[in-house]
């Protein structure tokens, strides 16, 4: 038998030790939201041992987003300790490899807690992320497996028992186990509230739309939850009669047939959403409903459901999806039978190729919203609404105007990462050439050698800033590029905020220049009609979410134009001018802005070198 020190050092050494540079590597365009956790185990007291000291950096280096380092420190604490302390550093190290993308030395660690510990709450944060773990992974016959055994343990939270019961859900869709997955809806219809209610109770009504009358009656005799049973009975009234008032007589005889019985509440004013059946015509949307991607994908819809208002064209029918490949794929596919005359979407890669892989030739255009490294099929395209593509025209635009060496700074986070590796790639590639490449923390903690080290080689003819920032921690970064006595050219992606201004920079420098979007410009001036009805429907949205909702008008015009078979004229939008491009590639071209006393002009285009 191996002692417990030597594997948890066995452990770093397989897993976490070759997990360092994945953060660099990793491509985030929307922003991570925290996932619930269960009530976790007192941790350990605070004192200047060795693990403790380590713990507190690990804590420090999560907080800043930078897990994979977090979670090594929290392995190397675990090598330290004993006991208790030992298996919840463990679980830290765990929990943050999942944050950093590393799902598989998640499952590792909190199997290794699950084999050591029969302590409730520490089990149920383990199979908590061991179950993310394996969905991360493609995995879901192993994770349906964590998620049943995390559901029997009384300690586990609502939010997170609701997720779970989400993911089996969805698990049992894609296994054709419908009545189960039924289930585990209504049971976890219950445990929400608000939006996350309505989007479940959508969620089972599209579910029973898609049955035939007999096999509702059928599940009526199989299911011994009573929950199910009203939602099938419901079900059935509501198909019985179309009228609200008569609908609403037989709910009450239905109810006073079975005295006790817990009542949902339906009432006649219920909303429920069209059947898939009748999605005819419709433009259909495949985007992640999950609590991670949610805020953005709603932004996004709520842009296309505007862009379909405003231009009176087809309407807008949403498929809600997990961002599981598989079940991705399945939505699609009962698209398809339903009649859906386009699709938006997917946007992670992984569904991307999931859909790919089960479309047919001839079947409804896709407009695809994220990376796909192999050429697109006829009839599918790429619109990709990503600061990746800001920079890229950074690079092209600025070599092009004659500029020659760049020096890069940019956050030390996986949005940050993936910006700079798409600037670099497209400059390298253009012959430019990188005299500096710097990081700083996106917390703010920016160290004034690291600025100075970057920009101190750039030549002064031909030379420019690339900076990835917004927020806070903009105007700290350009007062230590001012203090190192460089004055070159400062460009940005994408940096404005909702309100087309940059106040917190104002006075700092003349020399900083950026493009955006005209929805982050001038919105009023581009588009009034589509800023009155987003600002009801977003009242209130983050930038993200108002930046993503223009991408929504954007893409609506896009994919009527492809329906229109008009993919040859651009497309002056709320992200810029679109072009279409070989392999069904939409090329967007922003503005480029000028950046003064915190106010913006917009250019003809990028000044010349010196000038």
């Amino acid at each position: 038998m191996i002692p417990l020190k030597m594997r948890i050092r066995l452990l770093y050494q397989i897993g976490i030790a070759a997990a360092s540079t994945a953060l660099l590597s990793a491509c985030a365009s929307m922003p991570h939201v925290k996932q619930p956790e269960l009530q976790e185990s007192p941790p350990p007291e605070t004192v200047a041992t060795p693990e403790a000291l380590l713990a507190s950096k690990a804590g420090r280096l999560a907080a800043e987003g930078l897990y994979l380092g977090a979670a090594k420190d929290y392995v190397r604490a675990a090598a330290q300790s004993q006991g208790s302390k030992q298996l919840h550093y463990l679980l830290k190290a765990a929990q943050s490899s999942l944050k950093g993308h590393r799902p598989q030395v998640a499952i590792l660690l909190s199997g290794e807690i699950l084999r050591l510990s029969h302590e409730s709450s520490l089990r149920g944060n383990a199979l908590w992320v061991q179950a993310r773990g394996y969905l991360d992974e493609g995995k879901t016959a192993m994770a349906k497996g964590s998620l049943e055994e995390l559901l029997t343990i009384s300690s586990v939270t609502p939010a997170v028992r609701a997720q779970a019961m989400g993911h089996l859900s969805t698990i049992y869709l894609q296994e054709n186990h419908d009545l189960t997955a039924l289930d585990f809806l209504v049971r976890r219809d219950g445990l929400l509230d608000g939006t996350e209610k309505a989007a479940n109770r959508q969620k089972i009504h599209s579910l029973l739309n898609a049955q035939s009358q007999a096999k509702l009656k059928n599940w009526q005799g199989r299911s011994g939850n009573p929950l199910v049973q009203e939602w099938l009975a419901f079900e059935l009234i509501a198909r019985q009669h179309a009228g609200p008032a008569g609908r609403q007589a037989a709910f009450q005889t239905w109810l006073a047939q079975h005295p006790g019985h817990p009542a949902i509440r339906f009432s006649s004013g219920t909303a429920r959403i069209s059947p898939l059946q009748s999605a005819r015509g419709d433009v259909c949307i495949l985007l992640p409903d999950s609590r991670k991607f949610a805020p953005l994908s709603h932004a996004f819809e709520a842009g296309l459901e505007t862009g379909a208002r405003i231009q009176a064209g087809p309407p807008v029918y949403i498929l809600p999806g997990t961002g599981n490949p598989s079940f991705t794929a399945a939505l699609y596919e009962k698209g398809i039978r339903a009649g859906c005359l386009a699709f938006v979407g997917p946007s992670l890669a992984q569904n991307i190729n999931a859909v790919l892989g089960v479309r047919r030739p001839g079947e409804p255009p896709i407009l695809t919203l994220g990376a796909h490294p192999a050429g697109l099929p006829k009839g599918v395209y790429r619109f990709l609404p990503d600061r990746r593509a800001a920079a890229e025209q950074i690079a092209s635009q600025a070599y092009a105007a004659g500029y020659r060496q760049a020096a890069v700074l940019y956050p030390q986070n996986a949005s940050g990462a993936s910006i700079q590796a798409g600037f670099i790639t497209s400059w390298k590639k253009l012959g430019g050439a990188v005299t500096g490449v710097g990081n700083f923390s996106p917390s703010g903690n920016i160290q004034a050698d690291t600025i100075r080290k970057t920009v101190s080689s750039l030549p002064r003819k031909k030379g420019f800033i690339f900076l990835v920032a917004r927020g806070k921690t903009l105007a700290p970064i350009l007062r230590l590029i001012g203090n190192s006595g460089k004055h070159a050219p400062i460009f940005l992606p994408a940096p404005l905020d909702r309100t087309g201004v940059l106040p917190a920079i104002r006075s700092l420098t003349s020399r900083l220049y950026a493009i955006d979007m005209p929805w982050l410009i001038a919105a009023a001036n581009i588009a009034p009609q589509a800023v009155h009805m987003l600002q009801k429907s977003l009242p209130d949205s983050s930038t993200a979410q108002w930046r993503i909702a223009g991408y929504g008008l954007d893409a609506y015009t896009l994919i009527t134009r492809i329906l229109a078979h008009q993919t040859h004229n651009p497309v002056h939008g709320a992200s810029g001018t679109l072009r279409w491009s070989r392999g069904g590639k939409i090329v967007q071209e922003m503005p480029w802005v000028h950046i003064k006393n915190g106010m913006v002009r917009t250019l003809p285009s990028l000044p010349a070198p010196g000038s």
